[in-house]
């Protein structure tokens, strides 16, 4: 895609959320968080257009920016970086105003839905989805974090016109990270099939075994009822995970490859089920349901995808 100066709404790849200025001011936009919201309402707030490498908003005449400036990347890794509107600044000075895109590729270089969008003062920085508040009516973070290779997809972007809410490119790819998520036969699914597509990642830990693990043991062992959307899902991945895995050491090979997305389906249906029973069992005001069970979903296809489907 090259920068266009035509407005368009930036989308997220994981849940269709869109970024825009802070819906709860009517003014002194100077310095606010920018935030991702979960229902666009196709406004100027949410309208942005490049003014060669700044992206500017429209309702504000301000830019993107990244709070607190050049301070050092490292100390970036303990603190989350926040995106801001600022005024423009003389291009001298304006390093943390700069951006720019590029194609997203996994760590086995697949090309993914989306664009990353880098700050040109750091290509590896890339314009991040605070997770632990996706879907908040009060909106989501935008926040700077570095690129991921895996589970990236709350960093991924896409670029939609605004005067005719038409993709302003063709798109890197042309499945979707979740399109098997249509493909789960479940009846407890029903209700989010009809969901925007979704996957989970975290700017602040890992996606790894053992972080499911631990997920895994304080729901399931320690029955703590405290959980988050996100503990659910991973420790329901987890479950579904580990489920697989001893499945397969019963199977044959050939029959595993042979039936690997029936085998899919099935893992993500356990997935969903797990996680569904785990929010029955939680007491977080803040959990959801639909959000966790999603989270689940796509935590386990990114592990069934990125792994050999033989013991």
């Amino acid at each position: 895609m090259t920068p266009t100066d035509r407005w368009f709404m930036i989308k997220s790849v994981m849940d269709g959320s869109i970024i825009s200025c802070d819906r709860s001011r009517s003014s002194d936009f100077l310095r606010s968080q920018v935030y991702v919201y979960p229902i666009p309402q196709h406004v100027d707030a949410e309208y942005w257009r490049w003014k060669g490498s700044f992206i500017e908003n429209k309702k504000t005449g301000l830019v993107l920016d990244i709070r607190k400036g050049m301070v050092s990347w490292r100390l970036r890794l303990i603190e989350d970086t926040e995106i801001c509107l600022y005024y423009a600044k003389p291009q001298e000075h304006a390093i943390n105003q700069q951006w720019a895109i590029r194609n997203v590729v996994d760590e086995y270089n697949r090309e993914q839905p989306g664009y990353f969008i880098y700050s040109l003062s750091n290509e590896e920085w890339v314009i991040d989805l605070d997770i632990h508040a996706v879907g908040s009516e009060e909106g989501a973070k935008l926040v700077l974090y570095p690129a991921k290779t895996f589970d990236s997809v709350n960093q991924q972007w896409e670029f939609i016109e605004a005067d005719t809410n038409a993709p302003l490119h063709d798109s890197t790819s042309k499945r979707s990270s979740m399109k098997s998520l249509d493909l789960v036969k479940n009846e407890d699914m029903t209700e989010y099939r009809r969901c925007s597509q979704s996957s989970m990642g975290s700017h602040s830990s890992d996606m790894s075994m053992e972080a499911l693990k631990e997920c895994h043991h304080r729901a399931y062992l320690e029955n703590d009822p405290h959980l988050s959307n996100r503990t659910i899902a991973m420790a329901a991945a987890h479950f579904a995970l580990t489920q697989w895995k001893l499945d397969m050491a019963k199977m044959n090979p050939s029959v595993i490859v042979e039936h690997s997305e029936k085998i899919q389906h099935e893992l993500q249906a356990c997935a969903a089920q797990q996680a569904s029973n785990l929010f029955d069992k939680s007491d977080t005001l803040s959990s959801d349901r639909t959000t966790a069970t999603k989270m689940a979903i796509a935590i386990v296809t990114q592990f069934y995808a990125h792994q050999p489907h033989t013991p």
